[in-house]
């Protein structure tokens, strides 16, 4: 959907400089791993010190 919606929309024009697609999630419905992967729940300085 990221790929092709953009590619779409962006059919009827004559000239596009740039195109742009941001994603945001929700990871509180996420496994744990994917949670602990990106630091849900540590301060800014525990999610330095982890990496």
């Amino acid at each position: 959907m990221m790929d092709t919606l953009p590619t779409m929309l962006t059919g009827v024009c004559e000239h596009v400089d740039r195109i742009e697609v941001r994603r945001y999630q929700d990871a509180q419905f996420r496994r744990i791993p994917f949670q602990k992967k990106i630091g849900a729940g540590l301060t800014y300085d525990e999610f330095e010190k982890e990496k």
